[in-house]
Protein backbone atom coordinates (compact mmCIF):
# COMPACT_ATOMS: atom_id res chain seq x y z
CA UNK A 1 0.00 0.00 0.00
CA UNK A 2 1.22 3.36 -0.94
CA UNK A 3 1.77 6.06 1.68
CA UNK A 4 -0.01 9.70 1.41
CA UNK A 5 2.45 12.73 1.33
CA UNK A 6 1.46 13.48 4.69
CA UNK A 7 1.88 10.14 5.67
CA UNK A 8 5.66 10.07 4.72
CA UNK A 9 6.13 13.42 6.38
CA UNK A 10 4.95 12.70 9.58
CA UNK A 11 7.09 9.24 8.91
CA UNK A 12 10.14 11.34 8.50
CA UNK A 13 9.61 13.72 11.47
CA UNK A 14 9.11 10.01 13.59
CA UNK A 15 12.95 9.00 12.20
CA UNK A 16 14.48 12.48 13.50
CA UNK A 17 12.69 11.74 16.92
CA UNK A 18 10.12 14.90 16.68
CA UNK A 19 7.32 14.70 19.43
CA UNK A 20 6.31 17.61 19.99
CA UNK A 21 5.83 20.44 17.70
CA UNK A 22 4.56 24.00 18.53
CA UNK A 23 2.93 27.13 16.44
CA UNK A 24 -0.04 27.57 14.87
CA UNK A 25 -2.17 25.31 12.07
CA UNK A 26 -3.61 26.57 9.72
CA UNK A 27 -5.42 25.02 6.26
CA UNK A 28 -1.95 23.82 4.65
CA UNK A 29 -1.61 21.58 7.90
CA UNK A 30 -4.50 20.42 8.76
CA UNK A 31 -4.12 17.33 6.90
CA UNK A 32 -0.61 16.09 8.23
CA UNK A 33 -1.59 17.22 11.85
CA UNK A 34 -4.39 14.45 11.91
CA UNK A 35 -1.40 12.27 11.42
CA UNK A 36 -0.13 13.56 14.58
CA UNK A 37 -1.64 11.45 17.46
CA UNK A 38 -1.33 8.13 16.42
CA UNK A 39 2.32 8.73 15.43
CA UNK A 40 3.49 10.16 19.11
CA UNK A 41 3.76 13.80 18.09
CA UNK A 42 2.24 16.12 20.50
CA UNK A 43 0.90 19.67 19.20
CA UNK A 44 1.17 22.51 21.09
CA UNK A 45 -1.19 25.38 20.01
CA UNK A 46 -0.16 28.82 20.48
CA UNK A 47 -1.79 32.12 20.56
CA UNK A 48 0.89 33.76 18.95
CA UNK A 49 3.93 31.70 16.31
CA UNK A 50 6.64 33.58 17.95
CA UNK A 51 5.39 32.33 21.30
CA UNK A 52 6.02 28.57 19.78
CA UNK A 53 9.42 28.90 18.54
CA UNK A 54 10.30 30.15 22.29
CA UNK A 55 8.26 27.28 23.57
CA UNK A 56 10.14 24.99 21.29
CA UNK A 57 13.74 26.77 21.95
CA UNK A 58 12.90 26.46 25.64
CA UNK A 59 11.84 22.28 25.66
CA UNK A 60 15.29 21.52 23.44
CA UNK A 61 17.14 23.38 26.00
CA UNK A 62 15.28 21.54 29.07
CA UNK A 63 15.43 18.27 27.11
CA UNK A 64 18.06 17.86 24.52
CA UNK A 65 15.05 16.52 22.53
CA UNK A 66 14.86 18.77 18.82
CA UNK A 67 11.10 20.33 18.70
CA UNK A 68 9.59 21.47 15.01
CA UNK A 69 7.74 24.54 14.88
CA UNK A 70 4.44 25.19 12.48
CA UNK A 71 2.96 28.82 10.38
CA UNK A 72 1.22 29.17 8.01
CA UNK A 73 2.19 30.89 5.19
CA UNK A 74 2.74 34.41 5.05
CA UNK A 75 2.21 36.68 8.30
CA UNK A 76 2.31 33.61 10.60
CA UNK A 77 5.78 32.46 8.89
CA UNK A 78 7.49 36.25 9.30
CA UNK A 79 5.97 36.03 13.51
CA UNK A 80 9.25 33.54 13.26
CA UNK A 81 11.61 35.75 13.00
CA UNK A 82 12.60 36.80 16.50
CA UNK A 83 12.35 33.45 17.84
CA UNK A 84 14.06 31.34 15.04
CA UNK A 85 17.48 34.09 15.29
CA UNK A 86 17.54 33.71 19.31
CA UNK A 87 17.40 29.78 19.07
CA UNK A 88 20.19 30.39 16.33
CA UNK A 89 21.90 33.07 18.64
CA UNK A 90 21.46 30.31 21.74
CA UNK A 91 22.49 27.40 19.11
CA UNK A 92 19.22 25.61 19.47
CA UNK A 93 18.48 22.97 17.23
CA UNK A 94 14.40 23.47 15.87
CA UNK A 95 12.88 22.15 12.79
CA UNK A 96 11.23 25.19 11.30
CA UNK A 97 8.60 23.63 9.19
CA UNK A 98 6.07 25.94 7.09
CA UNK A 99 3.62 25.65 3.74
CA UNK A 100 4.56 27.39 0.67
CA UNK A 101 2.13 29.42 -1.54
CA UNK A 102 0.96 26.93 -4.45
CA UNK A 103 3.91 25.74 -7.02
CA UNK A 104 2.44 27.28 -9.76
CA UNK A 105 1.48 30.76 -8.64
CA UNK A 106 5.06 31.63 -6.63
CA UNK A 107 6.96 34.80 -8.07
CA UNK A 108 3.53 35.77 -9.18
CA UNK A 109 2.22 38.11 -5.67
CA UNK A 110 -0.14 35.35 -4.19
CA UNK A 111 -2.15 35.78 -1.33
CA UNK A 112 0.28 35.45 1.83
CA UNK A 113 3.36 34.99 -0.76
CA UNK A 114 6.55 35.67 1.38
CA UNK A 115 10.10 34.60 0.20
CA UNK A 116 10.66 32.24 2.84
CA UNK A 117 14.19 30.97 2.07
CA UNK A 118 15.76 34.75 2.07
CA UNK A 119 14.00 35.61 5.36
CA UNK A 120 15.58 32.67 7.09
CA UNK A 121 19.27 32.49 5.58
CA UNK A 122 20.67 34.54 7.87
CA UNK A 123 19.58 32.90 11.16
CA UNK A 124 19.30 28.62 10.11
CA UNK A 125 22.58 26.45 9.60
CA UNK A 126 20.40 24.65 6.60
CA UNK A 127 16.93 25.68 4.85
CA UNK A 128 15.57 23.47 1.88
CA UNK A 129 12.28 24.32 0.25
CA UNK A 130 10.53 20.75 -1.26
CA UNK A 131 8.13 22.01 -3.87
CA UNK A 132 7.67 18.04 -5.35
CA UNK A 133 6.47 15.57 -2.55
CA UNK A 134 8.71 12.79 -4.16
CA UNK A 135 11.48 14.78 -2.36
CA UNK A 136 11.19 13.33 1.11
CA UNK A 137 12.04 10.50 -0.24
CA UNK A 138 16.07 12.22 0.34
CA UNK A 139 15.16 12.14 4.34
Amino acid sequence: MKMTTEEAFVKVLQMHGIEHTFGIIGSAFMPISDYFPNAGITFWDCAHECNGGYMADGFTRSTGKMAMIIAQNGPGITNFVTCVKTAYWNHTPMLLVTPQAANKTIGQGGFQEVEQMAVFKDMVAYQEEIRDPTGLQRY
